[in-house]
Formats: C-alpha cells, sequence, structure tokens
C-alpha cells in the first residue's frame, strides 16, 4: 500500500474541500495518522466490550469488505476539528508515510499483537489492515480520490 498511499497523497491540496464532512485534508491526513498510532498501541484507549450494533458494524467493514457509512464520527470529538498537529499538509502527509511503515513494521515484529479499536475492541494484524484500507479509502473518497485496494 506504501506506493498507492503515495501516489494518492500526492492528488490531495491543502484548498480542497470535502463532499462530505468537514475535515480539511490536513484534517484527515492527521486523523489517518492517529488511528495508524492506535493500531500500534502508541495511543492507548480503554478495553471496551463493543456494543451488538459496533460488533455488525465491524463485520460489515472488515470481513464483508462494505464501505465506512458517512457520517460516523470520531469517538471523543463531538463534531469537532481536533487542533492541528503538524505545521503543512506536506509534514503531514510525510508523516503518514512514515506511520503506515511503522505499522507494517510493528506486526512484522509483533505477529500475535491486539491493539484496541474504539468502537470495535481488540483488532488482530489482519483486522487493522483490512480497517485501515477501508478507513483510508472512506477519507480519501472525502475528497473525491479514489482509493480502493
Amino acid at each position: 500500500m506504501d506506493k498507492q498511499l503515495f501516489q494518492k497523497l500526492k492528488l490531495l491540496q491543502a484548498d480542497q474541500k470535502p463532499s462530505f464532512g468537514i475535515m480539511t485534508p490536513q484534517h484527515m491526513v492527521e486523523h489517518l495518522i492517529l488511528t495508524l498510532k492506535l493500531s500500534q498501541g502508541k495511543i492507548q484507549v480503554p478495553t471496551i466490550k463493543p456494543t451488538p450494533e459496533a460488533l455488525a458494524i465491524k463485520h460489515n467493514i472488515i470481513v464483508e469488505k462494505e464501505n465506512i457509512p458517512r457520517g460516523i464520527q470520531a469517538p471523543g470529538t463531538n463534531g469537532t476539528l481536533l487542533p492541528l498537529r503538524y505545521n503543512s499538509l506536506e509534514e503531514a502527509k510525510a508523516e503518514l508515510l512514515k506511520a503506515w511503515q511503522q505499522f507494517e513494521l510493528y506486526y512484522f515484529q509483533h505477529t500475535d499483537a491486539t491493539n484496541v479499536h474504539p468502537f470495535f475492541g481488540e483488532l488482530n494484524y489482519s483486522e487493522w489492515k483490512s480497517f485501515h484500507s477501508k478507513h483510508f479509502q472512506h477519507h480519501f473518497s472525502q475528497f473525491d480520490i479514489d482509493f480502493k485496494h
């Protein structure tokens, strides 16, 4: 996915407007960085017991490979944007590429690791990779960039 991610990031421009949602291109990239860090246990969230609704969504996204529905809010955001952490979209893009490589390396070194997803509970590498693929596709589609993996 490294090569595809690099190619799709080149299409993303700072002044692009989303076709849905409230994120700017930089907010979207930084959001994806956070989820990659979350999947490696670099950001800790409490272990949860997923609700039946969350388990159904998890099955649809991870097993059935369905698209993530529009309108789902990131946990803890209350529908608002988080402050930006990077000085520019270009800096955030570079960090996203690095975060993806770190994700792959982490699970290469920790093959049996699981980490908590805030809706779905514990996920292993295969589940996280499936989630990230659909999550990236969802957010790139906000800016009309086709991202299929």
